[in-house]
């Protein structure tokens, strides 16, 4: 039964609106689906995330909190009325400082910010982080949002977006390219442009870990609801209903077939028209389920007699990762000290603000999906493979993503929307709830490890081994990639002689673990600079010194035989925290003099991440060209889901060509534009995909200069449609305007691939798995309360080794991102199937939790890179765990070893330790 409706007035941004619609309806729907004011985002639809505030008679607003009725009356300010015809002097300082990453809080942000400003212009980093308090951030780390708003008062009203000269682009930090619609509104995510006349689809998803089921009479369910088109289950899927992103492990039904594995997994989709969708009732849906027993651990999962959740994966074993070298065991036998221990992780969801939305159309034999994704080729495959089309007829258009961190590698909503408009005829549009997109996307890996490491009298780490059971849950995932990066890892950026470990991903009908940030190697290290720190302490060695007396250098080999010749700069990183080490460590000797109940620590840990697949083919490929009005295309396929590959890709390619980064025009990720730059992840696109841009960019040049037939020292130059060329006192003008241009309106062009050069790993994992790698070192400082647990975080310090930094400012802001995450896995994330579905029970950090930090770029270049550049967005989040743990031990002389280290664990640790005293 529809909603009654009723005629609803109010101001929205200065103009007087009307809408009638259901008064019980969230004011936030009436702005997105009513206004069109899609600027409005929508993360979680019960005021946990803050993203859809807006001002309400002055006063930030939760506005899917508030009902239309409530909204009659009032003056209504969201993110589109902040400009005025210009940008505000907030909006130009967010621009400045790099506070807008992927953007979808970025409106929440600027309109709670107003709302402080228009009262104090000038607030404290109390006031602002009070004042904010309500929005979540998942990518930024919060702190240059603080000094944006805090800058804001001292800013122009309107921002120069003076673009750096020719030939300066890289080591330059210009205004993101794509940094404007964020912070108007403008920027269209994945539910932010659904056609008028799209079908909405609802997911039936199973409410057991495990069970059987069986439908009733649909047809005759669908009839009896008005404005239902339709109910689809496997039984319409065309083609072959199985994805997955490793094709050899795919394993995943896009709807279960009378069989479902997980919580959450869906098994029906019904589509229909919009008002009728919003007000269907599912508990009549016709499904009758039979629930079976389940496992949710690997040693569940393990023991005899159980289930198999695969029938072609024995013992619920996915795959197993290994790498040997040496003599582990004699190693350690013969060592004059060895350490112990056991760590165990839990399931981190990547909770970021935008859910996985889009909407789907055919274009003539063509289906278009247009949607948010980090791996729109990828996309595409699956989709045709799961619908039965041929790839060319399958054409995916990547939307803004408002954060990823791995988890939108897999197709989500993709193949489902695909099935309904390919059904029906009609475009078909399909947004996660928060609860929706907790439930059936997936987590970081829960791990459970044990180690032992062993060195010599002289404090040279002489041996290691490592085991680890990775949680894989219901479907493989990513599952084999954390299997094998792994044991690649674990032995840290250290050298290692003689080492063994094994990385195994275990099935259980738990959530689907996958890709995030780091792909098993945060859970690793963890492990690992634990135990560095108890190794050092029984060998009387500071920590700090510890590790730099072990750590690679150039020359070192691997634990896979790998000779690393240039470019490793953990060494480095670690020098330059030495100085901070020092001053931390006599603070916290200061303090805890004087202080008994509350304890302060300083904790130091190491990282270093193969960028790029592990010993796998993994090409970019960038196509860039001038166009006969005189603009330099760049055809820029790798999604940019906030890290920033819009800009850092054109500002190598830029000073490759030898033109300003102004001359540039964006064709973003498509794939019927498009060639494939591969997928956002691995830390791989500054790297891979700049590489070929670089490739692109020089290939141009070269173009152009053999056309005008002079030689590689000529400068080049555009001026409306003419190329201006100029060699010594020569000047030649071409008008662009008289050339032939190619199907993409191009006169001159360049495409170029690039591969990263790896080698395979033999059965020991020996081998080349990555060509370049990235290298970075922290320091935590807190303190601690020992009655009650708690931690105070007082101060981060980075030391990254990015090779070249491309874009200071938006490397330091990766950084940051990555320390937040890294806290909330250290502190307080941990997914809890059936209990932690939202982001009102799921903690992440907010504004108040993230310290200062002190980011040092370090530069020590690889010649594989382009301009000498390494990954980034892996690596930033690795060290800031353990370096927690490190500290919280070093503050109460408690390691505790089941992450996340919340308050409860930390005083069960120091209980146990008085206990024992």
């Amino acid at each position: 039964m529809s909603m009654e409706r009723a005629d609803i007035a109010f101001e929205v941004n200065g103009a007087a609106v009307s809408v009638c619609v259901p008064p019980v309806r969230r004011l936030s729907s009436v702005l997105r689906d009513e206004l069109r004011l899609t600027g409005t985002k929508v993360g979680c639809d019960a005021g946990d995330c803050g993203a859809c505030t807006v001002l309400v008679d002055g006063e930030p607003v939760c506005a899917c909190l508030m009902s239309a009725a409530s909204a009659a009356g009032t003056v209504v300010t969201t993110v589109e009325g902040l400009a005025n015809g210009r940008l505000s002097a907030l909006q130009a300082s967010f621009l400045d400082h790099g506070a807008a990453q992927c953007g979808i809080c970025t409106p929440g942000l600027l309109v709670a910010a107003t709302a402080l400003l228009d009262s104090n212009p000038n607030p404290t980093e109390a006031e602002t982080q009070d004042a904010l308090g309500g929005v979540l951030c998942r990518c930024t780390g919060y702190r240059k949002i603080v000094a944006a708003v805090m800058d804001a008062s001292r800013h122009a009203d309107s921002l120069d977006f003076r673009l750096p000269r020719s030939g300066c682009a890289v080591g330059s930090s210009p205004i993101r390219l794509d940094g404007l619609p964020k912070v108007t509104g403008d920027e269209k995510f994945g539910g932010d442009s659904f056609p008028a006349d799209a079908l909405a689809v609802l997911v039936v998803r199973s409410p057991h870990y495990r069970a059987r089921f069986a439908f009733g009479d649909l047809d005759a369910w669908a009839k009896a609801h008005s404005g239902i088109v339709g109910v689809f289950t496997a039984a319409d899927i065309p083609g072959k209903n199985c994805f997955g992103v490793i094709a050899p492990f795919a394993d995943q039904p896009a709807l279960a077939e009378g069989f479902s594995r997980f919580r959450g997994e869906a098994v029906a989709l019904v589509a229909g028209e919009r008002e009728a969708i919003l007000d269907l009732d599912l508990s009549d849906f016709p499904v009758r389920w039979t629930e079976l027993p389940h496992v949710l651990q690997p040693c569940e999962a393990q023991a005899g007699g159980v289930q198999l959740i695969h029938v072609n994966r024995p013992a619920n074993l996915l795959t197993t990762g290994f790498v040997e070298r040496g003599d582990p065991e004699a190693a350690l036998a013969g060592a004059a000290f060895t350490v112990s221990g056991a760590v165990d992780t839990s399931y981190v969801e990547h909770a970021y603000i935008e859910p996985e939305a889009g909407y789907a159309y055919m274009d003539g034999d063509t289906l278009v999906v247009v949607a948010c994704t980090q791996a729109p080729y990828m996309d595409r495959d699956d989709v045709a493979k799961v619908l039965g089309l041929a790839v060319d007829k399958v054409r995916i258009v990547p939307t803004a993503t408002g954060g990823g961190f791995g988890s939108k590698l897999d197709v989500s909503v993709q193949p489902l929307i695909g099935l309904v408009a390919m059904k029906t005829g009609r475009p078909a549009a399909l947004a996660y709830t928060r609860h929706e997109s907790m439930i059936s996307t997936t987590k970081r890996h829960p791990a459970e490890m044990k180690a032992t490491i062993g060195a010599d009298a002289d404090g040279r780490v002489t041996g290691m081994v490592f085991a680890g059971d990775f949680n894989t849950g219901a479907y493989a995932s990513w599952g084999p990639t954390v299997a094998n990066r792994v044991p690649v890892h674990a032995s840290g950026p250290y050298a290692t002689p003689n080492y063994r470990a094994e990385g195994r991903a275990i099935h259980t009908n738990g959530p689907i673990s996958g890709a995030f940030r780091g792909f098993g190697v945060p859970q690793a290290t963890i492990m690992q600079e634990t135990l560095y720190d108890e190794l050092a302490e029984k060998l009387g060695l500071d920590r700090l010194d510890f590790r730099l007396k072990n750590c690679l250098r150039n020359g070192s080999e691997t634990v896979t035989g790998q000779r690393l010749e240039v470019g490793v700069g953990i060494a480095e990183c670690l020098e330059a925290l030495q100085p901070h080490w020092m001053r931390a460590l006599v603070d916290a000797d200061t303090f805890n003099r004087t202080n008994e109940t509350w304890k302060r620590g300083v904790g130091v840990a190491s990282c270093w991440y193969g960028c790029g697949n592990t010993s796998l083919p993994n090409p970019s490929t960038i196509r860039v060209g001038i166009s006969a009005s005189g603009d330099v295309v760049l055809h820029q396929g790798a999604v940019d889901i906030g890290q920033g590959s819009n800009t850092v890709i054109a500002q190598i390619c830029a000073d490759a060509l030898g033109l300003p980064l102004e001359k540039f025009r964006l064709e973003s990720a498509d794939t019927a534009i498009t060639p494939d730059a591969g997928k956002t992840s691995a830390s791989r696109q500054t790297f891979v995909t700049g590489k070929a841009a670089e490739k692109a960019g020089r290939a141009l040049r070269e173009t152009m200069l053999r056309f005008a037939n002079v030689s590689e020292k000529a400068a080049i130059a555009l001026d409306g449609t003419s190329l201006i060329i100029r060699e010594g006192e020569a000047t030649r003008h071409i008008d662009l305007s008289t050339l032939e241009a190619d199907a993409d309106g191009l006169v001159f062009r360049a495409e170029e691939s690039y591969d990263p050069p790896t080698q395979p790993l033999d059965a020991k994992g020996q081998g080349k798995p990555y060509a370049v790698y990235g290298y970075g070192a922290q320091i935590a400082e807190l303190e601690v309360d020992l009655k009650l647990g708690t931690v105070k975080l007082i101060k981060i310090t980075a030391a990254h080794d990015v090779g070249k930094a491309i874009n200071p400012l938006l490397a330091e802001g990766q950084i940051e991102g990555g320390i937040a995450q890294g806290i909330g896995m250290a502190l307080m994330e941990e997914y809890i199937p059936g209990r932690t579905e939202n982001l009102h029970d799921y903690l992440i950090p907010t504004i108040g939790d993230v310290p200062p930090i002190e980011t040092i770029l370090i530069e020590v270049p690889d010649p594989e890179g382009p301009f000498g550049a390494k990954g980034l967005g892996e690596h930033v989040l690795i060290p800031t765990a353990p370096a927690i743990l490190n500290a919280i031990r070093h503050a109460t002389g408690v390691l505790v070893t089941k992450v996340p280290a919340t308050p409860s664990r930390i005083r069960a640790a120091i209980r146990d330790k008085e206990a024992r005293r």
